[in-house]
């Protein structure tokens, strides 16, 4: 299974993507536990990031599985950040306060060295087990190899901690960024 670059017009479909992808995701749905926020405003939130990081989006036929990815000294646009809050604010609502808090508190535990910040990656229920995941994976790792540059996750399932070390990350101490919230596990991959 070979992945492409995003585009434009696969915008729509990420955001059905990674709605059905973290569904059960702990993290996401102690952000919007409400079934009917999520299914009608959680996806506009996918389709805000996966425009703000299209250049570096990864995406397998058919947009079954889409890799989210942030380059090296990226930086956190906090202008489009706040032109995006209105629309934010109506999926987060009472959370939104909780979800600036968890973005903080991993700011804090995020590398600071250059490397690849996998921002989301999410398959398709349908598709998972097949290939999918590894295949939008795998363009970023073979740049992080040839650069010589490391990249860096948080797993916000502890089921799929497995799947990133097939991959070379290696994890690293369990945060809780909330005393009420599920965990986060940071993982870092050194280049090849």
């Amino acid at each position: 299974m070979a992945a492409r670059p995003a585009t434009r017009d696969d915008v729509r479909a990420i955001g059905v993507t990674h709605t059905r992808a973290f569904d059960d995701d702990p993290v996401w749905r102690w952000l919007v536990p409400d079934d009917r926020r999520w299914k009608r405003g959680i996806p506009h939130v996918f389709r805000v990031t996966a425009r703000d990081h299209l250049a570096t989006t990864w995406v397998t036929p058919g947009v079954t599985s889409v890799a989210v990815w942030a380059p090296p000294g990226h930086r956190v646009d906090r202008w489009r950040e706040a032109m995006h809050g209105p629309g934010q604010l109506a999926v987060f609502r009472s959370r939104s306060l909780i979800g600036m808090r968890l973005q903080e508190a991993m700011r804090k535990v995020h590398p600071r060295e250059p490397h690849w910040y996998l921002y989301l990656l999410g398959t398709d229920p349908a598709q998972q087990g097949r290939g999918h995941g590894s295949a939008v994976l795998q363009p970023v790792l073979d740049r992080c190899d040839d650069d010589g540059l490391p990249a860096y996750l948080e797993s916000s399932k502890e089921a799929n901690i497995p799947f990133y070390r097939r991959h070379g990350f290696a994890l690293r101490e369990e945060f809780r960024p909330a005393a009420d919230g599920p965990p986060l596990w940071p993982m870092w991959r050194a280049p090849r």
